[in-house]
């Protein structure tokens, strides 16, 4: 009984010590506001204007690669090009090659998306002009790719092309690679109707790389763009459709493709959102991480603001995807664009809005351009923890208009440059989120006043819990000097 008193007793204490101090405190930061540092500025060793340099970008490992898809070579204009950098681990990076096609051609576009995993790149050029040699605005489309030795030296592998390509099919406009395996989106196929859309999958077996599967829609529609955006993960893709339709109205959707062993492809489920709305743009981007994919939706609103949003959809064991969350910005204002990129490692999603207009006070049409990052907590909550601008952002940058991440690692593209940035501060637990329902709020005093003082006490009653959610003034101690940091943290 005695212990009891005890805790009963430093319970009301620092409750009333925490109550106190919030009802003093008037302002405070953001819940759990994280701020990634740009950690490196990737910029071609051979950079001219207009070459549309960042608006591609892709990270595995300690390598990142940089599209430049209106790049010039041999005084063919728009034959375009890439970049690869890499780290050295200690914080520098250096342009490692720079990567073009073996026949650049007039407005090839190599280079409009990017794609790594490990040592091999994919380039995609949708401007190839195979199905109409003399045309130069054929745009049936290829994707190049590209192996790295062990000396870091950088050669073409292959040239990849859809087997029935035919002209306006723009293959290659969005690529995507996870180990052997390649997807490549044609949004223009025609297969299901007028511009219906596709996706490929290409595979490599020693070396040689072969067509495995064309994949659409089971439901195609004419102009659905099916294949506008594409991502794959191990066994699984998703393809997105952004001008999926009713006849009507355009909905956007995205769908989901599994492989099974004998390499067979089949559409496992059609993702929709649950407030279902037209003409939002929704599909146009999409990521995959194991079970948890997210689809972007430029347009999504809430009432007449329209802001955009990214959607996250989970898989259970029975290969039942369902809606987890819609993702919005704290922030969001009218016209951001918020869901144009998304990326997802793990527990934590980037996504770009890069019509934000940070950079220019009461600009609404200032488009500097931000990225959001989100982490989701062990009950599968999400939740904004910080936001990253240029720190030379300037009015017309989109900065954000691509995102890509892995690991710890975030590459984030703009017209002209790549930034790199650290993510280790925007780790789950959300500080202050001393109850784990993904939100630091008032609710949390209870649980937090119990982790700082009785530890073992939090443990047993909050066993889903990370006692780390209480160190909210980051000195690696729950303890009661963290009382301020913690009203900072929940506050809204």
């Amino acid at each position: 009984m005695t212990g009891l008193r005890e805790y009963g007793r430093a319970r009301y204490v620092a409750t009333l010590l925490v109550c106190g101090l919030v009802a003093m405190t008037f302002a405070a930061t953001a819940n759990g506001a994280c701020s990634p540092p740009e950690v490196a500025a990737l910029r071609a060793s051979d950079m001219t204007d207009h070459n549309y340099y960042g608006c591609s970008v892709a990270t595995s490992g300690n390598t990142a690669v940089v599209g430049a898809w209106g790049a010039d070579a041999l005084d063919t204009e728009f034959c375009g090009a890439a970049y690869v950098f890499v780290s050295d681990g200690l914080g520098g990076w250096s342009q490692q090659a720079k990567l073009t096609a073996s026949d650049p051609a007039l407005r090839d576009y190599f280079g409009l998306s990017v794609a790594i995993d490990g040592d091999t790149a994919i380039i995609g050029a949708y401007g190839t002009d195979d199905t109409e040699p003399n045309n130069p605005d054929c745009n049936s489309g290829s994707a190049y790719v590209f192996v790295r030795d062990a000396l870091g030296h950088w050669t073409q592998q292959a040239r990849l092309n859809a087997s029935d390509a035919t002209t306006g099919d723009y293959f290659g406009q969005m690529v995507t690679i996870d180990g052997d395996t390649a997807l490549i989106g044609a949004w223009g196929d025609d297969d299901g109707g007028d511009r219906s859309g596709a996706a490929y999958v290409f595979v490599r077996d020693g070396g040689i790389w072969t067509q495995q599967a064309k994949l659409t829609a089971s439901d195609a529609t004419v102009f659905a763009s099916f294949g506008i955006a594409v991502a794959i993960d191990g066994d699984t893709a998703i393809i997105g459709a952004i001008y999926d339709n009713d006849g009507v109205d355009i909905y956007g959707a995205a769908y989901a493709f599994t492989r099974d062993g004998s390499g067979t492809w089949s559409q496992q489920a059609k993702l929709t959102p649950s407030n279902f709305m037209a003409w939002t743009a929704y599909g146009i981007a999409v990521a995959i991480d194991g079970d948890t994919a997210l689809v972007g939706a430029v347009d999504d609103r809430d009432g007449a603001s329209s802001h955009g949003a990214a959607y996250a959809f989970t898989r259970d064991g029975d290969g039942t995807w369902s809606q987890q969350a819609r993702l919005t910005a704290a922030d969001a204002a009218h016209h951001d664009r918020f869901g144009s990129s998304v990326a997802i490692a793990g527990d934590r999603a980037v996504i770009g809005s890069p019509f934000d207009d940070d950079a220019c006070l009461n600009d609404p049409n200032c488009d500097s351009g931000s990225a959001y990052v989100f982490t989701r907590s062990t009950a599968g909550t999400w939740t904004e923890q910080g936001k990253i601008t240029d720190s030379n952002a300037a009015a017309g940058d989109q900065f954000a208009d691509c995102v890509a991440i892995d690991g710890e690692l975030t590459l984030i593209g703009t017209d002209g440059w790549a930034r790199a940035y650290d993510l280790s501060d925007c780790e789950s637990p959300l500080l202050g989120d001393c109850d784990c329902d993904g939100v630091a709020d008032v609710f949390d005093i209870d649980a937090f006043v119990m982790a700082i003082i009785f530890p073992a006490n939090y443990a047993a009653t909050y066993p889903a819990c990370d006692i780390m959610a209480a160190d909210c003034n980051g000195d690696g101690n729950p303890d009661v000097f963290d009382i301020d940091a913690f009203v900072a943290a929940i506050l809204p």
